[in-house]
């Protein structure tokens, strides 16, 4: 006995075959605002990277550059996050480190410059919400202070505002849900 496809099953089976079988793992999307894949989840905790200090962020027009993302020092942890469209020039970056922060440091600490450029000296400090709003040179961040640890948003003024990068600091969630 043999078996004939009719024209429309012949189209509709591999279309059924790929819809059910392909896919990013969203690695728990729902546990944050930002995706971070399983895979570079256990990359990042496997360089040292305490578990609590793995973050996401939701920044509108940007998106994880997920190889960026790993330890910075001994356990904390750092990622980039790069425009979804062309050009792919502007940065902002994604620090969370442990200790607590304050008013000596928000006018102390430089401002992270872009990938490879040295740091940025502090021209303002301006106590916000549940952190501190820094601006130096062309570079603008937000640090959100959380129990102990503090998370740090940071980027190129011209390509996102403070509104929307203090909204995404302040509503960034632990990796592991919380």
């Amino acid at each position: 006995m043999r078996l004939r496809c009719r024209p429309l099953a012949a189209l509709v089976l591999p279309v059924l075959v790929l819809s059910t079988g392909c896919g990013a793992d969203d690695g728990g999307a729902g546990d944050g605002p930002g995706p971070l894949s399983d895979d570079t989840y256990e990359r990042v905790l496997g360089q040292g990277v305490d578990r609590a200090l793995v973050y996401t962020v939701q920044l509108p027009g940007f998106e994880l550059e997920e190889q960026s993302a790993g330890v910075l020092g001994e356990s904390d942890y750092g990622a980039t996050y790069l425009p979804a469209d062309p050009p792919y020039t502007a940065e902002v970056s994604l620090e969370v480190r442990a200790g607590e922060y304050d008013d000596a440091r928000c006018e102390r600490d430089p401002l992270r410059g872009p990938t490879g450029a040295a740091p940025v000296a502090v021209e303002s400090c301006e106590p916000e919400a549940d952190g501190w709003y820094r601006t130096g040179g062309d570079r603008h961040e937000y640090v959100a202070a959380r129990p102990g640890h503090h998370v740090i948003l940071g980027g190129p003024a011209e390509a996102v505002d403070r509104e929307t990068l203090t909204a995404a600091a302040l509503d960034a969630r632990p990796r592991a849900g919380a």
